[in-house]
């Protein structure tokens, strides 16, 4: 179940709403993508820890939840805010739950860490200094403008071809909550209630970009659709187990009419990646490759690089990209700061660039 849901949201990592800032781009990549992986990865050492009491995952969950918060603002925000309810629910099913235990005040070691990390993150100069004077905007307009926004985004990012790919997850978590139930004592309770914490904190997520008036775009954008992808897997996966513990037609399908039903959702998958085949990263890398939009690139900046490192050359001249693979971010904007890194006198670009 868990290698099936992993290819899955491997294939919508394909389907970065903005490529080029999704791998390709150094900020993008490590910054943005790198760090929601190394958020999953803190999830995933709490939840281990929480299973089997390992200290050694709850000291690795505690380190890599600091320094996510020291990553970018937005996965910096989703990590304490995720964090900080999984606190809240295990107090409450610790408090109120079938079996009253004494709650485990060491979950406050991940809390407290992915605090921290977004404090620093907050307070540091250069953000300090990029955050001055965009604050002022009314709180409680954003936060309605968040929602709205949100669910604009939802509807964006849920276009035809990853309709499949839900709908396989839901069934494919239906089957291992069926076929889990009768080990699992947890009470799926008030799964509506739950799916609409959820959508207000990826709205939450969203708020402060909202608040201080800037566009959501690039690496940004990139992040909300993760976000959103993080928060409906979890209501996906909630709502698979109140539905294996609470209605019986279900719970008593015949396993095989799952199997079914879970390969004719991949394949519907693969179908639906076939058709909307150039929504997809791994397609525009292999345009760029087999056209050979790769090797023009590569070979006419190589061409720039060598004028650069020239200390003879003062005043440089160019014809623009022939073609700048879809995948690359690449901005000519910045000649400026490579006119002052290289101690040239000007730089000059004579043609407009064309894209694969």
């Amino acid at each position: 179940v868990l290698a099936v849901l992993a290819l899955l949201t491997l294939i919508l990592l394909e389907m970065f709403p903005f490529i080029k800032e999704g791998y390709s781009w150094w900020v993008g990549g490590i910054n943005y993508t790198f760090f929601y992986g190394v958020f999953l990865l803190s999830q995933a050492f709490l939840v281990h820890y929480l299973v089997k009491k390992s200290k050694i995952s709850l000291i690795l969950g505690s380190i890599l939840s600091f320094c996510v918060g020291l990553g970018n603002l937005l996965t910096g925000l989703l990590n304490p805010e995720v964090v900080i309810v999984e606190a809240v629910v295990l107090w409450l099913v610790c408090r109120f739950g079938a079996e009253k235990k004494a709650y485990d005040f060491r979950f406050f070691i991940p809390v407290c860490c992915s605090v921290v990390g977004l404090g620093i993150n907050v307070l540091c100069p250069g953000n300090l200094l990029r955050g001055d004077g965009l604050l002022g905007n009314n709180p409680f307009l954003a936060i309605k403008d968040a929602i709205v926004l949100s669910t604009q985004m939802i509807a964006t990012f849920h276009k035809a071809s990853m309709i499949p790919i839900y709908l396989t997850m839901g069934m494919i978590l239906l089957y291992g909550a069926v076929r889990a139930k009768s080990k699992v004592s947890v009470t799926f309770v008030h799964p509506v209630g739950v799916s609409v914490v959820l959508y207000l904190l990826y709205c939450s997520v969203i708020t402060p970009i909202v608040y201080v008036g800037t566009t959501i775009y690039g690496r940004c954008l990139n992040q909300t659709f993760l976000s959103q992808h993080f928060f409906t897997v979890v209501i996906l996966f909630y709502w698979a187990g109140w539905m294996a513990k609470n209605l019986k037609p279900v719970a008593g399908i015949p396993h095989p009419y799952y199997h079914a039903m879970i390969i004719g959702g991949l394949l519907s998958v693969f179908w639906s990646m076939k058709v909307h085949e150039f929504d997809h990263y791994t397609i525009y890398c292999r345009v760029s490759l087999e056209q050979g939009y790769a090797d023009i690139f590569q070979a006419q900046m190589v061409e720039r690089f060598k004028v650069y490192e020239d200390p003879n050359v003062k005043d440089c001249m160019f014809n623009s990209i022939d073609y700048v693979p879809s995948i690359l971010y690449f901005d000519e904007d910045c000649l400026e700061d490579i006119k002052g890194y290289y101690d040239k006198n000007s730089i000059t670009i004579v043609q407009q660039k064309h894209e694969d």
